[in-house]
């Protein structure tokens, strides 16, 4: 028995169907309208991305026939106007020898149908299906079969009520009882897995939706049916909401077909679907990053109906009873609020009086790897930078110091600027302090050499007038800890002394340079540390 399109169980080819000479030969019965399709598979799973062969009788509202590879260009068919029956089993018997398929009618020697495959499957299963609002039973393996009963009549329990409730059943009519009334479905969400790809903007999130809503046209009384109350249904035999996520970037990757439908006896449906949805998160404000929060949305909507479509929240779907999901290794959840929202009037996407099904999505960073990673490193190569102004102006480690961190500022720059979007509502501190660090440090070498000459500079080029009243001033000599008046005197009498050589004039001048280039750039670096602390 099968209902529908699709491979639902798969069977071995029975021993008494396989020849001595590997050949096989198969006979069945099939009752059915129209669309009886039988499969051949090397496998006993699934046809998704799998090369099979599928034989369809009775395709076209029973008109044609036909053999096909499936996912290849290897077919053939042949008409065959009125070859099914739906009220009397028709006998048929299928072939296959070393890549030559046969199928024909039985009694008859003649082939229906004669396909030849250059690149034979190993067949070891068979499958049986149907077609949407197509409901076939299927006879096969059987020595003796009396074909003056319907088996139908003997049909009890689900199958029975199946082909009464679903075999005239239209999945495409609306489940309503008038044209005027509003459709609720009821919903509840199960997010089980959220992540953000912060340098791409884009959300991915596992969802496990809850949908029930009441249809009158599938309402059956148990006690003509065995007392069954509860049946199941492939998605695609009875109608489903159509909906779609306004920000998504890809289709909602779900194999939505062979998704399974609960009906119940008073008419209610219930169908829990599970998708994949990826979308665009673009409130991407990287300000106090590594210690960001980023809020993402996904919106959901039906598409046009003749009647508006409502979501309706259980009570499931409230915060204080949601099962908190998996968050990837770099965030952690902060709260999840789902709401919904009016349709704008003359919405062109979906019918005015309906409402879109909002989930916003709060996440925080973990910080802790890059504070380790990033901050601590950036403040350590800042801090011995400023640190080298404790040498002599006329030392060369203090270049290569700068040199060093300006390397370094470089490389984190350029680390940091690839974790970050393109496009964000603003720069990430940490961004532009390390901007701001190598703009800073390029100018400290700069000067740092053009001090280092000064203090190299002999007394035989004597300083100015301003520059030697500079230096005689105590306030200057105070603020910017020059040696005492008399260490200065001794100098001055005795140049060849070592106190001399290292505290000529020109030395001290380059000394009060160089401590008034360490205070403006302590300043620098340390007030927008200040400002991004205080807001």
């Amino acid at each position: 028995y099968s209902s529908g399109y699709g491979y639902n169980s798969f069977f071995p080819i029975p021993g008494s169907s396989m020849k001595e000479d590997g050949s096989i030969y198969l006979n069945f019965s099939v009752e059915a309208a129209s669309n009886a399709h039988i499969l051949l598979s090397p496998k006993s799973s699934g046809i998704d991305k799998q090369i099979v062969y599928e034989i369809v009788l009775g395709a076209g509202k029973n008109t044609f026939s036909t053999i096909r590879k499936l996912r290849t260009s290897l077919s053939v068919s042949a008409n065959t106007i009125g070859i099914m029956n739906k009220d009397e089993l028709q006998d048929f018997w299928i072939h296959f020898d070393n890549g030559v398929i046969e199928v024909g009618e039985s009694g008859k020697t003649e082939a229906l149908l004669h396909l030849e495959d250059s690149n034979p499957l190993n067949v070891k299963y068979i499958a049986f299906g149907s077609w949407i609002n197509v409901t076939a039973t299927w006879v096969y393996d059987c020595k003796h079969v009396n074909h003056t009963e319907n088996p139908l009549e003997d049909l009890k329990g689900i199958k029975k009520l199946k082909i009464a409730l679903l075999d005239d059943h239209d999945p495409f009519i609306l489940p309503i009882s008038r044209a005027d009334e509003t459709l609720f479905i009821s919903t509840a969400t199960e997010i089980e897995y959220i992540n953000l790809d912060l340098k791409k903007s884009i959300l991915t999130t596992h969802i496990k939706f809850n949908f029930n809503w009441t249809d009158p046209n599938l309402v059956w009384n148990p006690s003509d049916f065995d007392n069954i109350s509860v049946i199941q249904a492939f998605v695609r035999q009875v109608w489903r909401p159509d909906f779609f996520i306004f920000n998504a970037l890809k289709d909602i990757s779900s194999k939505t077909n062979r998704d399974i439908m609960t009906l119940l006896s008073d008419g209610e449906i219930k169908w829990t679907p599970q998708f994949q949805i990826i979308t665009n998160c673009n409130n991407s404000d990287i300000t106090h990053w590594p210690w960001d929060m980023h809020t993402c949305s996904i919106r959901i909507g039906f598409h046009q109906y003749a009647v508006p479509l409502n979501f309706l929240l259980q009570e499931s779907t409230l915060q204080s009873n949601m099962v908190l999901p998996k968050v990837g290794n770099e965030w952690e959840l902060v709260d999840i609020k789902i709401l919904m929202e009016e349709v704008q009037a003359n919405d062109i996407l979906t019918q005015n009086g309906s409402n879109i099904l909002v989930i916003n999505i709060r996440i925080r960073r973990h910080s802790t790897p890059f504070v380790y990673i990033f901050l601590l490193p950036i403040i350590c190569t800042a801090i011995i930078s400023q640190f080298s102004y404790l040498l002599p102006p006329h030392c060369h480690t203090r270049i290569y110091i700068h040199t060093i961190s300006l390397l370094i500022f470089t490389i984190y720059l350029l680390v940091i600027s690839n974790k970050l979007p393109g496009f964000a509502v603003a720069n990430s501190f940490l961004l532009s302090f390390t901007s701001r660090m190598i703009a800073l440090i390029a100018l400290q070498t700069i000067i740092s050499a053009f001090i280092m000459n000064i203090a190299k500079l002999s007394d035989e080029c004597p300083p100015s007038f301003s520059v030697k009243r500079l230096l005689g001033n105590q306030s200057i000599r105070t603020v910017f800890v020059l040696p005492e008046n008399d260490s200065y005197n001794v100098m001055q009498e005795n140049p060849n002394s070592s106190v001399g050589k290292l505290q000529s004039t020109w030395l001290l001048f380059s000394i009060i340079l160089d401590r008034i280039v360490f205070f403006m750039s302590t300043l620098v670096i340390v007030t927008p540390v200040i400002v991004a602390i205080t807001h």
